[in-house]
């Protein structure tokens, strides 16, 4: 029940794209998001106690989200009822979910229960329904989905208790419904790049004035190397918005801030993620301690927060072995790609093609939609519907893929198996099966969009 009436807070395709080409969708995101969070019997001070880092930015947001909410489970605090030093209570609010929305919420590292998703639901969805006459100035009398989630996640993690949340933006910054913290303890910005040019703008200026519109007076900022254009805005930004201090992070620091310590992510790309998070983690500590809070964290804590970050996310590997116990030598490598939600795909693809060339060649390309099911067939999960997304039964977005791929094997003077373009993940999955065949082994690297591994996990029937 809970998640149909969520599902009727999405926006189709042209209801918001007329919003968007109205121009003023973003001046009034705020100070809707202000009368939602009052209707729901909060003020935005009211959420001064979640003691928030704030994280923007283009590529590695969510994976920095995760680093900092592990690494501050093993902090320690002083409980001020019984005097005694107790783990830190951490909330973690995420985008997009991989398998149910309520993986967008997490305490303590683990997603909330079914249970209490309801509860929380019901709860601010019936404050709503309760304040329609409080309704002015031709705000909605509801939220569009992603604030609404923002608005129950502010509700959860208060009455939960937590001593900090990780809040991770969902699009852009400036006018993004998490902005309405007005006082979070630090904030960081990942590296930026081209995402969502329909709302943020086409070039890095733009995109970077977005992003940095998180940073608050008083309150230290931290992001990592930036392209030069879109570093000069957050410099000037930071400026702007008068923070405490504005911290880059230059590549040629990012090993030292490591300092040598394992990282349960794979990926050079996740050191900088990394650093960026020990320095946000380490700030919020020591922003905490100054206000008099007992907080502290050993290294044996950060060593153990960023082994074990995402050990159960996006880590899922299943091997039959051999009698002997090792994995067989695989005779198929297959590739299954998508990529949406505004972002460049050739480019993203560009990877996955370096990687065809450099000893990790791909005997079969398939593209598919992110929908795991043919729509018709019953299969998807409420958790899955989306109306913000059009949907093409000519798949033109996968054939441009197809034909990127061509394109590159071309630029590189090499031949390749010719893509294979399909509807669903489950057809994706199939085909993969077949080419690999039922008495071999073979890997299947399934990249490009969150929601693709998502569905994924789905056609498996992973649970959360």
């Amino acid at each position: 029940a809970a998640i149909g009436k969520l599902n009727s807070l999405q926006s189709n395709v042209a209801a918001l794209e007329a919003v968007r080409k109205s121009g003023d969708m973003n001046l009034r995101s705020i100070s809707e998001m202000q009368q939602f969070l009052r209707r729901a019997g909060y003020e935005s001070t009211d959420l001064d106690p979640l003691n928030v880092i704030h994280i923007a930015g283009t590529k590695g947001k969510g994976s920095t989200a995760a680093i900092c909410e592990s690494i501050m489970r093993r902090a320690t605090i002083i409980d001020e009822k019984t005097g005694f030093s107790r783990p830190v209570r951490t909330g973690l609010f995420t985008s997009p979910h991989i398998l149910e929305v309520r993986d967008r919420f997490s305490i303590d590292g683990v997603p909330i229960s079914q249970d209490l998703f309801a509860k929380y639901f019901f709860d601010v969805w019936d404050a709503l329904e309760n304040t329609k006459s409080e309704v002015k100035d031709g705000c909605p009398e509801k939220p569009m989905y992603f604030r609404f989630l923002t608005l129950m996640g502010f509700h959860l993690f208060l009455k939960e208790k937590v001593d900090v949340l990780v809040l991770e933006v969902g699009v852009g910054g400036e006018y993004d419904s998490t902005n309405v913290v007005a006082a979070p303890v630090v904030c960081g910005i990942t590296p930026l790049g081209y995402d969502h040019l329909a709302v943020l703008g086409k070039t890095l200026d733009k995109i970077a004035w977005h992003k940095g519109g998180i940073m608050k007076p008083g309150v230290p900022a931290w992001t990592v190397e930036q392209p030069e254009e879109a570093a000069a805005v957050l410099q000037s930004r930071s400026k702007e918005l008068k923070v405490a201090s504005f911290h880059e992070i230059p590549s040629q620091n990012v090993d030292s801030i490591v300092n040598g310590r394992k990282i349960g992510l794979a990926g050079k790309h996740q050191r900088t993620n990394a650093a960026l998070a020990i320095s946000l983690c380490e700030t919020w500590i020591s922003e905490r301690q100054r206000a008099g809070s007992p907080v502290n964290l050993e290294e044996s804590g950060l060593v153990k927060g960023l082994e074990t970050v995402c050990t159960d996310w996006l880590n899922d590997i299943i091997v039959e072995a051999r009698a002997d116990g090792s994995a067989p030598d695989p005779t198929e490598q297959i590739l299954i790609f998508n990529c949406t939600h505004g972002r460049d795909g050739a480019k993203l693809l560009k990877s996955a093609f370096d990687l065809h060339v450099s000893g990790v060649p791909f005997s079969r390309v398939i593209f598919c939609t992110n929908d795991p099911f043919p729509p018709s067939s019953g299969g998807i999960k409420p958790d899955y519907t989306n109306h913000n997304e059009a949907h093409f039964s000519d798949l033109p977005l996968q054939k441009q893929l197809a034909q990127a791929w061509r394109d590159l094997a071309a630029e590189a003077g090499t031949t390749v198996a010719d893509p294979l373009v399909l509807p669903t993940i489950e057809a994706a999955v199939q085909a993969a099966a077949a080419q690999i065949g039922p008495h071999a082994y073979g890997r299947v690297l399934v990249t490009g969009s969150l929601y693709l591994v998502g569905g994924l996990l789905t056609v498996f029937k992973a649970e959360v």
